[in-house]
């Protein structure tokens, strides 16, 4: 199915750019149109050139805010607009979201905590650098191979792959 995607789009296109792209397109895992390409490559059927791209991908943790918050996003919509007790907000939050958000959101200046309670203030947008040191993401690269037929060699693959 693999080959038959590839040799099929290059029949009537000059060029795969982005194999990720493309695998996600056609619904095939990349690792096995890895496989192809090589293969294809090996034959002289397609010209494939590898290349990577860097890209930012959450780690589990920054997955289960994703689903359900950070933990000063969540300590901040805990906080009702008048304000609440230091010991109430600490009731309606898991000890270790009140923990680990209160210390955030009033690093951010998102809170207040002071004798009279927690209470709201602006909120500023996040920064990666951030996300990196908590270790919420991570930054990999991520292989892919931009494919160009051969034209002299590209009826030949197809001879092949009916034999």
């Amino acid at each position: 199915m693999a080959e038959d995607s590839i040799l099929g789009f290059l029949q009537n296109n000059e060029v795969i750019s982005d194999s990720q792209g493309f695998a996600a397109n056609v619904g095939i895992d990349h690792n096995e149109l890895e496989n192809v390409i090589k293969s294809l490559r090996g034959f002289e059927i397609i010209d494939a050139q590898e290349f990577q791209k860097d890209r930012w991908f959450l780690k589990e943790e920054g997955k289960n805010y994703v689903r359900e918050g950070t933990p000063e996003v969540q300590l901040f919509e805990a906080v009702p607009p008048e304000g609440i007790s230091r010991e109430d907000l600490q009731k309606k939050l898991n000890p270790t979201v009140f923990k680990i958000g209160s210390s955030w959101a009033v690093k951010k200046k998102w809170v207040e905590i002071g004798r009279q309670g927690v209470s709201r203030k602006v909120v500023d947008e996040k920064d990666l650098i951030e996300l990196k040191s908590r270790k919420l993401i991570e930054f990999k690269p991520l292989k892919g191979y931009s494919l160009r037929k051969v034209p002299s060699m590209f009826q030949r693959g197809r001879r092949l792959q009916q034999i």
